[in-house]
């Protein structure tokens, strides 16, 4: 054993993780990719290489963050100076570095609200400010990742070489070959789930050297005893600056300034792109909580870490056990970062030390595969794009940022060597580095926040401030020293000293200099000048073709984000509070009452101390380990089901079908707006306009399905796709599936503007969806206890929504039969005043309709449940009469946007009238007539067909009676813009010679279900329903009644419902029409309304 190095395992055993685990986790990313390109279609085109389609959730975005943030010096130097200066450090180490992730949050919101299709914090950059500015922030990001990847390296192969024996050299350029072949090959998304993988890792080590310490060692095994060897540790070898010496005391003149010092060089991360990188790949609503969690958990690793190990250390060096007894770990061993790996070996044996080994290889190697994707996008996007070939394709920039990787993996490693044989340690790096790249953390923030900043400011700001901090620090260690040296250089008071000029003098600087060179930026130029890629050859080559190019789809975007925009407002503020919170309690609340009560920990105090420790391990390991896991759940399972049933997503479609969609395209950006509203009058007007349902997609319902740039085999397919039975399945939905369901119809209610009216009181953009969706939980929730809610299952799962495997929903509230009735609204009618409020608040109850109430205001509540739903029930009893306890009623219909188009409407009423209703009205070719008389519901139903279905061991079943509740089919009903438009495909009339697929009686679909769900709908008497009855609708638009009528729905008038105000600020007025199907003059009472009833 060396004054340096311990070594505890042969060079086998280094070699072996550094090659094994390395290349297992290489072949393991490689084939995760490989499954995601195969059959969730992730093909790695730039966008996708670079920034994960912008779509990172929540718990990936915290571990990655997690990962990002945690290298060697963050487990050894945490562990090292806990050991010297006790308690205070491991909390000032966590503290004063992670407080910079939280407060990097907001930044992040301003980011994605600000530039949502930027790739990297250098792009916006050049935007705004152009060359010169761009250069100069380019150098600094540049240079704070190549000392930060080298650091990585270094700190690597020494522990490697230390432990292991293995030559540093050699470690050095193996560490990363095999992070750079699944970076290559994965790109950030790879990065992301490799993330994810080594923060897993590195908890479950640290939960066991946790439990280790403070439960079953037989060296230490408890608080207390570590408590008592740590006193006794305090007594023998005093800590100079710590009050009276002790190690339990955060009154420590050291540990202040290492925490003022960790505070300066943790920001130096920020000017690394590759924080602003994950930030850019997470998805909007995911950006603020991820990095939020992300600095909550982190912040337990050095402490948790360091708590434990570095105390552990400094607790058991005086007994025989520790590997250097009777002699303390020496000055080089401490250099050499041997407290973290040397306490493990006296806990666990070698297996702790090896245990040390897997964690420093997986925070060295998670780090660097995020520093290698940044930097490669770094040079695509703001060298190579910017100014050498400012028109490249994604295919280009793919191969760009492959040559980027390596070309920086060569020099990083080149680096590292360099400075290895010159004795630079890990700690002088890791500390150091922020007083160059600190000055850029103001200026930083002034673009994204401040209108007035200028080029100049940027420029001039960050290089004055550099020469500033470099002199403070340099002349700071002259001072004390009367020499410049390493030594010097690397003191508690020269590195605070430069590390705090660097954050602080900019912030005075700046405002000088923008005061003299104002400028007055326009925040729109980030959303028009940056485009997401053209990735169209990419795609071609494997199979895709894209309808809109990166330029059209950043224009289709700008729509979304204007709704998006509140949104990200309301949590950029929200995460300021969250950030003064934070600070306060991190730097101020907590750590300085102790500091100045000079308080010495007791052995009560240190007891709740770590129980605290151990609680806050629990939190991160939930967060940043199972989350991230039941946040995909859906993913995951779908990918499986894929896997198992050999279906890809990449499927080839024909030239046929893409050239449909083409035109399609090619039609709509040739009209002009006239011609759109005249196109629309004419649907309106001309039946023969909806022969065709595929050509009736609007330029709505082409873009917005191409929003994300995806591809023609995600948005649009062949007819065919749908009518198989091996594709699709019909099912009657129990209370499983209400929630999916309930999703289903948000997706398709999404641009429906009497849906939109209802929660129009609602301003912020995610309450009104979770209203929305609430009140279909609730709607679906009600009607399958009392009704039938029916679902077309794309098997599949992938045309579907990941939360919901249900492409259409129908919800079919059945015949009240004479009994006491309820509305829609969920309230009583006049037939039942007598209902007890106990009854009334049990249905509100399990309808599900209390959580709406809860999430909606006084308007929202008034607006639905006195004014429209009211209304609505007074509609249908007016028109339905002595039939409105004999009548079905359609309460909601609605397909999500890859689902229309496919006569999906029509199979589920079909279905159900074969299945439960059993009278269907077969419309004729006079149904197309315009000049068909409404008179003739009055006459007998000699069209009506009449369908049985003969269950086991009873006759030929009764008829059952057919209620339909309103068919708000998502239609749009400003009817003079074509854009908003969407939902009109949703019905094919072509699609009528498939429908014998639902007829198939030799394949009962239901199942026992089926018969279940009929004798309860039936009241277990099937004949005392009675039959003939009729079926009741509500339709949003008027322009949808000729597709109703093909359906065999008569129309009776039409209604008003709500005046709503128009973006102009024009009033208009919304309107339904209310219609019917299947009543039998000798049973219809109202006939005078039907002969006065305007066509």
């Amino acid at each position: 054993m060396t004054l340096s190095s311990v070594q505890f395992f042969s060079q086998n055993v280094g070699w072996g993780i550094i090659i094994g685990v390395g290349a297992a986790f290489a072949l393991g990313m490689l084939t995760i990719s490989w499954l995601l390109a195969k059959y969730n279609n992730e093909i790695q085109d730039s966008e996708m290489l670079s920034t994960a389609k912008r779509s990172i959730k929540t718990g990936l975005i915290a571990s990655a963050v997690v990962s990002s943030w945690t290298i060697g010096s963050t487990l050894l130097l945490s562990c090292t100076d806990t050991y010297l200066l006790g308690v205070s450090a491991a909390w000032w180490y966590g503290a004063g570095a992670c407080v910079q992730i939280i407060i990097f949050a907001v930044a992040a919101i301003e980011l994605k609200r600000k530039a949502p299709n930027a790739h990297t914090f250098q792009e916006i950059v050049r935007v705004r400010y152009g060359k010169e500015a761009h250069l100069t922030m380019c150098a600094y990001s540049f240079g704070q990742q190549l000392f930060y990847t080298s650091n990585l390296l270094i700190n690597g192969a020494s522990v490697f070489s230390n432990i292991t024996g293995v030559s540093k050299d050699g470690s050095t350029v193996l560490l990363p070959l095999f992070v750079i072949i699944y970076t290559l090959m994965g790109g950030i998304k790879a990065t992301f789930l490799t993330d994810w993988v080594h923060v897993v890792i590195i908890f479950v080590i640290m939960l066991t050297f946790l439990f280790k310490a403070y439960t079953t060692s037989p060296l230490l095994g408890s608080p207390d005893k570590m408590y008592e060897l740590l006193v006794e540790a305090g007594n023998m070898y005093p800590v100079a600056g710590n009050f009276n010496g002790s190690l339990l005391t955060f009154r420590s003149i050291n540990g202040g300034l290492f925490g003022l010092i960790l505070f300066g060089a943790g920001w130096a991360a920020a000017v690394d792109s590759q924080l602003f990188q994950k930030a850019i790949a997470a998805n909007p609503a995911a950006a603020l909580t991820g990095y939020t969690l992300g600095g909550l958990c982190w912040f337990t690793l050095p402490y948790a870490l360091a708590t434990t190990m570095g105390l552990a250390c400094r607790a058991l060096e005086l007994t025989p056990d520790f590997p250097t007894y009777p002699e303390r770990l020496s000055t080089e061993q401490l250099n050499a970062g041997l407290v973290l790996p040397i306490s493990a070996y006296t806990l666990m044996g070698k297996g702790g030390a090896g245990a040390v080994l897997v964690m420093v290889f997986m925070a060295c190697t998670a780090a660097y595969s995020s520093e290698a994707v940044a930097v490669s996008s770094l040079f695509t996007y703001d060298i190579y794009k910017a100014y050498i070939n400012p028109n490249a394709t994604g295919k280009k920039l793919v191969f760009v940022t492959h040559m980027s990787v390596i070309i920086f993996s060569v020099c990083a490693i080149v680096l590292a060597i360099g400075l290895g044989r010159a004795n630079f340690d890990v700690s002088f790096i890791t500390t150091c580095i922020g007083i160059i790249v600190n000055v850029c953390i103001v200026p930083m923030g002034c673009t994204l926040f401040w209108k007035k900043m200028s080029k100049w400011g940027m420029v001039f700001g960050t290089t004055i401030s550099t020469g500033i901090s470099i002199a403070v620090w340099l002349g700071y260690a002259k001072s004390q020293s009367g020499v410049i040296t390493l030594d010097s250089l690397s003191t508690y008071e020269a590195l605070a000293a430069g590390n705090t000029v660097a954050v602080g003098v900019p912030a005075i600087i700046v405002p000088i200099i923008v005061y003299f060179k104002p400028d007055n930026f326009d925040w729109n130029k980030w959303k028009t000048d940056i485009k997401q890629d053209d990735n169209s050859e990419f795609d071609k080559e494997h199979g895709l073709t894209n309808i809109l190019s990166g330029e059209e789809l950043t224009e289709l975007v700008l729509d979304k984000e204007k709704e998006e925009d509140y949104m990200m407002i309301r949590r950029r503020n929200i995460g300021f509070v969250i950030v003064t919170v934070f600070v306060l309690f991190f730097l101020i609340l907590f750590p300085i009452p102790l500091y100045g009560t000079k308080y010495i920990f007791s052995k009560t105090f240190f007891r709740g101390y770590i129980v605290v420790t151990f609680l806050w391990v629990f939190f991160s390991v939930g967060v940043v380990t199972i989350y991230p896991v039941v946040e995909s759940r859906e993913a995951i399972i779908n990918l499986f089901k894929k896997i198992i049933k050999g279906k890809t997503s990449n499927k080839m479609y024909t030239d046929e079908t893409i050239a449909h969609v083409e035109t399609i395209k090619s039609r709509v950006e040739e009209s002009s707006a006239d011609d759109m509203a005249k196109n629309q009058d004419d649907r309106s007007t001309n039946p023969a306009s909806t022969n065709n349902a595929s050509e009736s997609l609007s330029s709505e319902s082409v873009h917005s399905s191409l929003v994300t740039g995806s591809s023609v085999n995600e948005n649009v397919d062949p007819e065919n796709t749908l009518n198989t039975k091996e594709n699709l399945r019909v099912e009657v939905l129990t209370i499983k599936d209400y929630k999916k369901a309930a999703r289903t119809l948000q997706i398709a209610f999404k641009d429906d503007k009497y849906v939109d009216y209802l929660t129009s009181g609602i301003k912020e953009s995610k309450l009104k969806q979770q209203m929305n969706l609430a009140l279909f939980e609730a709607t679906t929730y009600s009607t399958i206890l009392s009704g039938l809610v029916v679902g077309i299952r794309d098997l599949d799962g992938e045309l579907t929504d990941p939360e919901s495997p249900f492409l259409a929903i129908a919800c079919f509230q059945k015949p009240e039969k004479g009994s006491k009735t309820k509305g829609k609204s969920g309230k009583d009618s006049d037939r039942a005043e007598n209902r007890s409020l106990f009854s009334y608040l049990w249905s509100m109850y399990q309808g599900g309709y209390l959580k709406f109430v809860w999430l909606a205001n006084k308007e929202t509540r008034q607006r639905v449940f006195e004014e429209q739903w009211e209304l609505l029930d007074n509609y249908r009893e007016e028109v339905l009469g002595d039939n409105f306890n004999y009548s079905w009623y359609l309460s909601d219909i609605g397909a999500i946007p890859k689902g229309r188009g496919k006569g999906l409407a029509r199979k589920l009423v079909d279905y159900v009238c074969q299945k439960y209703v059993d009278v269907y009205k077969q419309p004729n070719d006079d149904d197309d007539d315009d000049d068909e008389d409404d008179d003739d519901i009055n006459k007998p139903d000699t069209n009506s067909k009449t369908y049985s279905k003969t269950s086991t061991g009873s006759d030929e079943e009764s008829k059952l009676e057919s209620e339909i509740q309103s068919f708000n089919f998502a239609f749009d009903l400003d009817s003079d813009n074509l854009t908003d438009y969407s939902g009109y495909s949703s019905f094919s009339d072509n699609e009528s010679a498939h429908s014998s697929w639902y007829y198939n009686e030799e394949e009962d679909i239901l199942s026992k279900y089926d018969e279940q769900q009929r004798n309860r709908i039936n009241g277990k008497t099937p004949n005392s329903i009675n039959t003939g009855a009729p079926i009741y609708l509500e339709s949003s638009h008027p322009r949808n009644r000729k597709i109703y009528q093909k359906l065999g729905f008569t129309f009776v008038k039409t209604v008003s419902v709500a005046d709503v105000e128009l973006q102009d600020g024009a009033k208009k007025t919304l309107t339904m029409d209310l219609m019917v199907r299947g009543i039998k003059g000798t049973k219809w009472k109202q006939e005078s309304m039907f002969s006065n009833a305007a066509n």
